[in-house]
């Protein structure tokens, strides 16, 4: 009987939701130049109320080059391999994450590149999620999660080339504006990463987002600035980046 019950409620969705863009900095800098990025997100299986998922996210940093009149200079390539899950509780999503991501000079080699791997859990309302966020878009939105980085004997493969160990992350995203298709949102990242040998390292940015909007997806033109940024391998600190990108 309860094997029945399980299979009656075994699901394959294969749901895959996505977001990409590409954006400009403003200020003095020759290693912020440029950045885009491409995350894909799928269902996997879905038994009842909770649901197994993968990620990919692909970053591509671009500075201005050394010589005049290079715009496009690709310096720096961040990926991410993301295997999960979702339970919903009523209006909640817990969420559970391992990380597993790299960071790349290009055209470099670069045997000791920096590689992590980290657990993440998290909590936010079931509007806030991928697969519901674009079709609800919702007034307020949050989410928290907070993950550790596992230090155990293998640890060249586990985590190598910074001395992460725990981090915290808080996101909101409020709508300001909206009428019909088009709108209005801001939004507020802060993001706390404990070294291993004492204090912290910031990466706290607010984002001005307008968006115009319909059952496929979502084009948006948004703003972002880095309010305070002290992470070794990326840190703009006291710089925009206005970018234009889409999300279905």
């Amino acid at each position: 009987m309860l094997l029945f019950i399980v299979l009656s409620s075994f699901e394959l969705p294969m749901e895959v939701h996505g977001l990409g863009y590409m954006g400009k900095y403003f200020g003095h800098s020759k290693r912020y130049n440029i950045d885009a990025t491409i995350d894909i997100y799928a269902d996997l299986m879905r038994i009842s109320k909770f649901t197994l998922s993968a990620e990919y996210r692909h970053d591509l940093d671009m500075a201005s080059g050394q010589e005049d009149g290079v715009t496009f200079d690709p310096k720096y390539v961040h990926y991410y391999i993301i295997p999960g899950f979702d339970l919903e509780l009523n209006s909640f999503v817990l969420t559970g994450r391992l990380i597993h991501d790299c960071f790349h000079i290009i055209d470099v080699e670069n045997p000791s590149a920096p590689v992590f791997n980290r657990i993440r859990l998290g909590i936010m309302p079931r509007v806030h999620h991928w697969r519901r966020f674009v079709e609800d878009n919702p007034s307020f939105s949050w989410r928290v999660e907070c993950g550790f980085y596992p230090q155990w004997q293998f640890y060249r493969w586990m985590n190598w080339g910074t001395d992460y160990r725990r981090d915290l992350l808080l996101e909101v995203n409020q709508r300001a504006f909206s009428y019909r298709s088009i709108g209005l949102r801001w939004g507020l990242n802060l993001d706390f990463n404990q070294r291993m040998w004492g204090g912290f390292y910031h990466n706290h940015r607010v984002r001005l987002n307008g968006y115009y909007r319909n059952r496929r997806g979502i084009l948006n033109l948004f703003y972002e600035y880095y309010l305070y940024a002290t992470d070794p391998l990326k840190a703009p600190n006291r710089m925009g980046i206005l970018c234009l990108g889409v999300q279905f």
